[in-house]
């Protein structure tokens, strides 16, 4: 959540086997624990569209933009950009206030539920055994409100328990951070959301009585399409775009929107997985807000049982 710049999406991959037994012939999407006996890392770039980071002497970030408070810094390290050109001097934005100044930043962090609606070819709901094939995020909403992202724990980087976030970024600065420097996140749940897939954009596994589901496996570039709005001005087509116009979402908020044991495939479910991203819903200025850029930080989080 750190980085404001553009879409450098960060990424989770985890070796899962499952056990799952099954008294009837599978359906042709349907897939079985070995499809995540072999994941590999991936990286999912969903740039709503490119911006350059601010320099680093505009101490207090990028300059002329409406969304969350944050600062500019630069450091000095041997390596090499994204394009595989070399580099030594690397300047970032970093959410929060700078820690020099000492204090805390508390940023608004609502949650916003998402299930999955996996429906036929024409778009009618699918049954299997029986089952709807409904992903349902409703029980993993207070074990990730529990999780250390939002409570606070033990962390080596403090005397007293703070978010993991907040732990962090007390690490990377430390040298010039004030002891009673935090940036911490405010959730608060929003209304839930429902995203609809249409078969041939993802594949399932059953939970162990039949029921939908395990986990389930979607291409990345559908799944982008379903979230982001595509056009400006917004309408409830997506699921940033319908959390947007209830003003679930806003510019001054980090949103989560949280997904029940969803992994992100590219190309064919054998190149997975993606289990989560960061980015932002960039839209244009209106008068109401100085017709200053509009972005919408956001991160997309798999809650894996």
């Amino acid at each position: 959540m750190k980085q404001l710049k553009k879409v450098r999406l960060g990424l989770a991959a985890v070796c899962v086997l499952f056990v799952v037994t099954a008294a009837v012939a599978q359906e042709s999407d349907q897939v079985d624990g070995s499809a995540l006996k072999n994941p590999h890392a991936g990286l999912k770039n969903a740039n709503p569209r490119g911006h350059l980071n601010g320099q680093a002497h505009a101490r207090f970030g990028i300059f002329d933009i409406d969304s969350i408070p944050n600062f500019n810094g630069q450091f000095f390290a041997s390596g090499f950009s994204f394009d595989g050109t070399f580099n030594s001097h690397w300047y970032v934005n970093t959410v929060g206030n700078p820690p020099q100044l000492g204090g805390t930043t508390t940023i608004n962090a609502p949650i916003i539920p998402v299930s999955l609606d996996l429906r036929n070819f024409d778009g009618s709901p699918r049954f299997v055994n029986g089952h709807r094939l409904i992903s349902d995020v409703t029980p993993f909403i207070q074990p990730t409100l529990n999780s250390p992202v939002f409570a606070n724990a033990n962390w080596e980087t403090g005397s007293a328990p703070t978010q993991i976030t907040d732990a962090m970024q007390r690490a990377e600065f430390f040298k010039s951070a004030k002891p009673d420097w935090h940036t911490l996140l405010s959730p608060v749940v929003k209304t839930a959301r429902t995203m609809t897939l249409i078969r041939g954009t993802y594949a399932f596994a059953l939970n162990a009585d039949g029921s939908c589901c395990r986990f389930v496996l979607v291409d990345a570039n559908t799944f982008v399409n379903k979230l982001f709005p595509p056009t400006f001005p917004v309408d409830n087509s997506t699921v940033i775009g319908a959390a947007e116009l209830a003003g679930d979402m806003t510019t001054k908020d980090i949103t989560t929107l949280l997904f029940p044991n969803t992994f992100l495939f590219v190309g064919n479910t054998s190149n997975c997985c993606i289990l989560g991203f960061h980015s932002y819903d960039f839209e244009p200025g209106v008068p109401e807000n100085g017709n200053r850029e509009r972005r919408y930080v956001m991160n997309y989080s798999s809650w894996i049982s």
